[in-house]
């Protein structure tokens, strides 16, 4: 299961449990793990880094990335996509 899969699955069955349910702490728990599945979410989905002369920067973060080879962001984890430099 990918984490998109998760979210949606939370989204779907979770959150209309959510109505249903009168706990708070049942309530915080779900809108929790909604919040963190949409980071993980937003995470992993490939984003294209930037190009500033010779310097390759995670778009999410800033951080500089010295080699078109990283598949993820050593500052925040941010998932690269090489195959349409900007």
């Amino acid at each position: 299961m990918t984490s998109k899969e998760a979210l949606e699955i939370v989204k779907d069955y979770l959150l209309p449990k959510l109505k249903e349910d009168n706990s708070e702490l049942g309530s915080i728990i779900i809108v929790e793990s909604v919040n963190v599945l949409k980071k993980l979410v937003e995470r992993d989905t490939p984003m294209i880094p930037i190009s500033e002369s010779i310097e390759l920067i995670c778009p999410k973060c800033r951080e500089e990335q010295h080699t078109n080879t990283t598949k993820f962001c050593s500052e925040c984890g941010q998932r690269l996509d090489w195959s349409d430099e900007k």
